[in-house]
């Protein structure tokens, strides 16, 4: 069990921890094919735990209204067994909430080490744009102390 000593410190057992930063981010280049999929793969760092506390989507298409996004469905698949994040695609607003501040986890998820979480971005069927199409997992590695 982790606890946290103040803001910065987390102890796993009796192990000290400091809390850094970190983004992992992944582009993919979409194009104004209708249906077209694309794909791409994030990696954890070997042997520095992350904490999951964020999901953001961002895409070049989207226009200057901050409160339409560019239509596409994602789903993700991590290496963990196999594990699929949702068991369908599903609409970028689902995964990702909002352009601002995406979707803030109740709570910071823990993600093993060298995972590899495979994402798959899916045109929408309509009126799809050429754009680029950034995703982004907000949170923190621990560093040992």
């Amino acid at each position: 069990m982790a606890e946290f000593d103040n803001i910065d410190v987390v102890v796993i057992n009796g192990v000290k921890y400091r809390r850094k930063l970190r983004d992992y981010t992944l582009q993919l280049v979409r194009s104004a094919v209708v249906s077209a999929v694309f794909s791409g793969s994030i990696q954890i760092d070997p042997g520095t735990p992350f904490f999951l506390t964020s999901l953001h989507a961002a895409d070049t298409a989207d226009t200057k209204v901050l409160s339409t996004q560019e239509a596409w469905y994602t789903q993700c698949q991590d290496n963990e067994g196999g594990y699929l994040w949702c068991d369908g695609p599903v609409e970028r607003s689902s995964m990702f909430a909002d352009r601002i501040l995406g979707y803030q986890l109740p709570q910071p998820m823990p993600i093993r080490t060298n995972t590899r979480m495979t994402w798959t971005i899916i045109n929408a069927a309509a009126g799809a744009g050429a754009g680029t199409a950034t995703i982004v997992l907000r949170g923190y590695s621990l560093i040992a102390m």
